[in-house]
């Protein structure tokens, strides 16, 4: 495998058009420099930083963990930065990025350094090509050491052009997923009007999942209406449903689009690439982020890091979705589907019209805005756990993330909906040990002959006292 463990920053320019020394450029009273070099040296484990003014680093806290190297070839521009640090590099590639460079992406630089490391036809290095200008961009990738005879013989040459080398020259030229229009990788700060627009438009706000409770919007909002009982008139503020846009990545690929209710997001994380067969238990995920673009935003941008080793792929697994109301992959739900055995249990029909009541009154969310859907966990005649959101699916991946997460044994477990028994929603509940899936609601003919199939207990317009059975599980008594 070919070494990657190098990392470029290229500090030395002039920054006549800034007016200051971009090197020592600070955004909300950070060094940029120096928050780049923080998330740079969790990836790489040499760091090289090419400067013509290297003294006026010294401020720049943990610098003194780096390579501090200046150009050979003066006033020849990029070309000659790369030059420089690929000289100092140890590794035959190196990942080259420039100091006024504010969005970075830390799981998508992982993918690329993994994937540089296991190119074997001799390229020249790795660039993104730009979605929306379709341009190479020459940041942000990864050069090779062997380049640096050609380097010198352009320079002397005098020709400078870094994208001019990069046409000459034999690059993997990958698209690059991005995250959404406005968080840009390749975005740079040239000069004071980049700058003003860098800070007009909010800085993205990355955090990790500990921290986000803090940070998300209410599942309710108040909003003015106009309401009309008969004739009569009123103006008055109502409690509406919190709808946010959960745009989902895995490993740096961009896997579909939620609309969700902003609570319980680990859960309904994992729950869902449960639910598509990607992960078969909770520990598989190594870390969940979050981004919005502005404080108040209900779009998340969620970066979700998984060991490629657990990471399951099947056939229609990484296709791309846009969704409201949740998915299940067919494939998927073929391989990882579970018939169940004949789970012991006595099932009281009077305790579950009861829990049937409980439940309906446990649902504060529906209560209150009449925009929700509800699912629980049921365990010897009792509600162990309890989730809602504006799509059934979503409630349903939230609470199985939940058992997922505190490693909940499921199989004496049922499940209760507050809506239909579609399909797909009993597809979810048969990629789990659960044996019996209930609802407040009707089931679909597709339902019922999955649950016939698969030994699921499946029951059906619980409400009141009455209900209907349209299959027990084989160890299921009444």
């Amino acid at each position: 495998m070919n070494s990657t463990n190098t990392a470029i920053i290229l500090a030395g320019g002039r920054s006549l058009r800034m007016g200051f020394d971009k090197q020592l450029l600070q955004l909300n009273d950070e060094y940029l420099l120096a928050k780049n070099l923080d998330l740079l040296l969790e990836i790489f484990s040499e760091i090289i930083v090419v400067a013509n003014e290297p003294g006026s680093l010294l401020e720049i806290p943990r610098i003194q963990e780096t390579t501090i190297v200046s150009d050979q070839y003066k006033e020849a521009g990029p070309l000659a930065g790369i030059h420089a640090g690929l000289l100092a590099s140890s590794s035959d590639y190196s990942f080259v990025l420039a100091c006024d460079m504010p969005v970075l992406d830390p799981i998508y630089i992982r993918k690329m350094k993994l994937r540089m490391a296991e190119v074997k036809d001799g390229a020249d290095g790795l660039i993104n090509v730009n979605r929306i200008t379709g341009e190479p961009e020459p940041f942000c990738a990864f050069y090779g050491k062997h380049l640096v005879p050609d380097m010198e013989g352009f320079i002397e040459s005098h020709r400078r052009s870094l994208r001019h080398f990069i046409d000459h020259h034999r690059f993997l030229r990958v698209d690059y997923p991005a995250k959404s229009d406005s968080s840009d990788i390749f975005f740079n700060i040239n000069d004071k009007k980049d700058l003003r627009q860098y800070h007009e438009g909010a800085e993205p706000m990355t955090l990790q999942l500990s921290q986000l409770e803090d940070h998300l919007a209410s599942p309710m909002v108040s909003m003015p209406i106009i309401r009309f009982k008969g004739k009569a008139k009123a103006e008055l503020e109502d409690e509406v449903i919190t709808e946010a846009e959960l745009t989902l990545r895995v490993n740096g690929d961009f896997l579909q689009t939620m609309y969700a209710t902003p609570s319980h997001l680990k859960e309904l994380i994992t729950g869902n690439l449960f639910s598509q067969g990607l992960i078969n238990k909770a520990s598989a995920i190594k870390e969940i982020n979050f981004e919005r673009l502005k404080e108040d935003s209900v779009h998340l941008v969620i970066e979700v890091e998984i060991e490629d080793d657990n990471l399951s792929k099947p056939e229609d697994s990484l296709s791309p979705l846009h969704t409201s109301s949740g998915i299940i992959r067919s494939k998927s739900f073929e391989k990882t589907s579970l018939n169940r055995s004949n789970q012991a249990m006595d099932l009281d029909i009077t305790a579950i019209t009861k829990l049937s009541a409980a439940f309906q009154d446990t649902s504060a969310l529906f209560a209150r805005t009449g925009g929700s859907h509800a699912c629980a966990l049921i365990k010897d005649n009792q509600i162990i756990s309890f989730m809602e959101d504006i799509g059934r699916h979503n409630a349903l991946d939230k609470l199985i993330g939940h058992a997922l997460i505190n490693g909940t044994d499921l199989a004496p477990c049922l499940i209760l909906l507050s809506g239909r028994m579609a399909s797909e929603m009993t597809m979810k509940v048969l990629k789990t040990p659960v044996t019996g899936l209930l609802s407040r609601a009707a089931p679909t003919d597709r339902s019922i002959h999955l649950a016939r199939l698969h030994n699921l207990t499946l029951m059906g317009f619980i409400r009141g006292d009455r209900l209907n059975i349209y299959h027990l599980n084989g160890g299921h008594r009444i």
